[in-house]
């Protein structure tokens, strides 16, 4: 599993476009992912403007996503929710590649901090009594 920061930059086909980078999760190889957007609109067969800035695999890939959207959202970057920018529309924002890259960092050093505490919770676990 992988999970990567993806960048678009619109500037190339419109002028005075912001950039825009996408946190996701995937299993399959990142240029068939890309291909598999199914950007629509005035986005149509532009997948070839997508750069890949951050991939990096891992079993934990999902849960990284998950929590680097979080992260995302708390440092309050603002979703972009253009339904031409196909599957997956709802996980891009209005940022660069690397901030969203810094978001999965992050995700990275929440998780493995709770795997080093051995629970999820954050309580203290009881010696087992025979």
């Amino acid at each position: 599993d992988k999970v990567y920061a993806l960048e678009i930059d619109l500037n190339q086909l419109y002028e005075n476009k912001r950039l825009r980078a996408k946190i996701g999760y995937t299993t399959k190889d990142m240029n068939r992912r890309i291909a598999g957007f199914r950007f629509s609109g005035n986005l149509k067969n532009q997948e070839h403007l997508v750069k890949k800035i951050f991939v990096s695999k891992s079993i934990l890939a999902k849960s990284i996503e998950r929590i680097a959207t979080e992260i995302a959202i708390v440092r309050g970057y603002e979703r972009v929710n253009d339904k031409n920018l196909g599957l997956g529309y709802t996980e891009w924002f209005y940022v660069s590649g690397e901030q969203i890259k810094s978001c999965i960092l992050q995700a990275y050093r929440i998780v493995n901090k709770q795997i080093k505490r051995g629970n999820k919770n954050g309580k203290k676990k009881r010696p087992k009594t025979t």
